[in-house]
């Protein structure tokens, strides 16, 4: 009964209990004589207490959440942060080095503090010795680049074992390494691990496309920290490298102040080049061509002439080699081929004969702009004839053969110029569609003296009669050339005997006054 009164009126331990136990609330019992009996006992309550008995659990639980919510937070964080530094590091790394070989890159090699060394240095303390591998376009160009990057990093290993201990070894392009070296024997360093290098490269690179062969040209500059920087010398061993290359590459070179004025002054004429191609001050100048037994004039050649603005005359392989290293060789060339047609227009019976540079034989459009020039002055295909060398076809034979193609189907004709220097390869009569041969200069001039290149030009000229070839012979200069060309069966002349370059208006009094 008691249990269910304190259900009933929800109090806490109701119970029975003896008259002196100790209780918070009590209740005696007394019979009717008064006498105690029992007493009723039971635990205080408050509404503080009874709401945290009620919520105690909850709290307990959400405390317990919140505590692991806050460590996976921190966890989260740590990570992240360890996550942040460490992309950092690789972006500082990626920046900094080349991401084939893991060499570091030019920024990387620039920012190298040259010398903490404050007193004053009067000798050489730094040297830059610049590589560029000879030969790597044409394993790119015949393996893939796949092969190149396994050559790349075969160099790479080599080069990096060469350089260990003895300074800075850096990736600073395509094909091309740096090394940097400091210290009082720093010019003895840069000589003997550039040679280290090239003999380094003496072996084929084992790749899984087979042994690979390359060689390096290799340019050397040095300098004192207190009055240079390495971005200069790194400039001026890039000069000294191209120097090897001109040398014929797999050598090392040393810079040059000449090298930098050279190249000043070149880069001037470019300028002046540009100026003068958008100003036409460029001129045609032209060289009869005449019949071996008449001597009668039966075409000509079209040379372009430069005369700068301080009447200094630059001679044609200087400008023209200039616009080929400078992208200008195709305005020139159109120039100069468009003037010659306009101005052959005045000599209907003649060939015009214009020289091609290889950069212009390149352009997979070339035939369309010698097309157009054709068309918009109305000059005639037929006879217009363009020379090339054999470096047109040394470099890509098979963009060389299409080409010349293209040109006699709109009814050029072609001559293979300079026979005589380089390879003269007959292979090359038979295989490329030729209509001419001319004979060079060089060869001729030593007719007068020579048996032996007597008996060459005719059987050169022997060879390209039975091949159908028409064959013009340059640089005559005296009546015993003359005569002797036109016995060997050689059908046209051109030189200095029988007259210099001339300006288009001189041009048809010559014509008239039979030459």
């Amino acid at each position: 009964m008691v249990n269910e009164l304190g259900a009933e009126f929800v109090i806490a331990n109701l119970k029975l209990a003896e008259p002196g136990s100790p209780a918070e609330q009590s209740v005696i019992l007394a019979d009717p004589a008064g006498g105690a009996v029992s007493k009723l006992i039971w635990s205080t309550r408050t509404r503080g207490s009874d709401a945290l008995a009620t919520i105690s659990p909850a709290v307990t639980t959400m405390l317990i959440l919140l505590t692991l919510i806050m460590m996976g937070v921190v966890v989260t964080a740590w990570a992240n942060l360890r996550a942040t530094m460490r992309s950092q590091k690789e972006a500082e790394h990626a920046a900094t080095h080349d991401f084939l070989t893991g060499l570091p890159n030019r920024a990387s090699l620039l920012a190298t503090p040259l010398s903490d060394d404050k007193t004053l240095r009067m000798q050489p303390d730094v040297c830059v010795v610049f590589l560029d591998l000879d030969g790597f376009k044409d394993v790119n160009d015949t393996h893939g680049h796949f092969a190149g990057d396994r050559a790349l990093l075969g160099c790479t290993a080599g080069f990096s074992h060469i350089a260990a201990g003895n300074g800075l070894l850096a990736r600073v392009g395509g094909d091309e390494f740096a090394f940097l070296t400091t210290g009082p024997d720093a010019q003895r360093t840069g000589r003997k691990v550039a040679e280290q290098f090239i003999e380094f490269l003496k072996e084929p690179l084992k790749t899984p496309k087979g042994d690979l062969r390359l060689g390096t040209s290799v340019g050397i500059a040095s300098g004192c920290s207190k009055d240079t920087t390495i971005h200069e010398l790194l400039r001026r061993s890039d000069i000294a490298m191209y120097e090897a290359k001109k040398l014929g590459g797999n050598r090392i070179a040393y810079y040059d102040a000449n090298i930098d004025a050279k190249m000043q002054e070149r880069a001037s004429l470019t300028h002046h080049l540009r100026e003068a191609l958008a100003a036409e001050e460029i001129t045609v100048a032209y060289q009869l061509i005449v019949d071996s037994a008449t001597h009668q004039p039966k075409g000509v050649e079209a040379l372009a002439r430069w005369t700068m603005f301080d009447g200094r005359v630059i001679r044609p392989d200087v400008f023209i080699s200039l616009a080929e290293e400078g992208g200008l060789i195709e305005t020139l060339g159109a120039y100069v081929l468009r003037r010659a047609c306009v101005d052959a227009l005045a000599w209907p019976d003649f060939i015009l004969s214009v020289n091609v540079s290889p950069v212009q034989f390149k352009n997979p459009r070339f035939d369309e702009m010698v097309g157009q020039v054709l068309a918009e002055i109305g000059f005639p295909a037929s006879q217009l004839e363009l020379e090339i060398t054999e470096r047109h076809l040394m470099v890509e034979p098979d963009i060389a053969l299409a080409a010349m193609w293209r040109l006699k189907e709109r009814g050029v004709t072609i001559a293979l110029d300079d026979f005589g220097t380089g390879y003269s390869s007959i292979g090359y009569l038979r295989t490329f569609p030729f209509d001419r041969l001319k004979l060079d200069r060089s060869i001729c001039a030593d007719i007068t003296s020579n048996t032996n290149v007597q008996q060459l030009v005719q059987g050169t000229i022997a060879i390209a009669r039975s091949m159908g070839l028409k064959v013009t012979a340059e640089g005559i200069e005296d009546e015993f050339q003359a005569k002797f060309l036109r016995l060997a069966g050689c059908e046209f002349l051109q030189g200095f005997y029988f007259n210099r370059p001339m300006p288009a208006d001189e041009i048809r009094p010559k014509v008239l006054e039979g030459a």
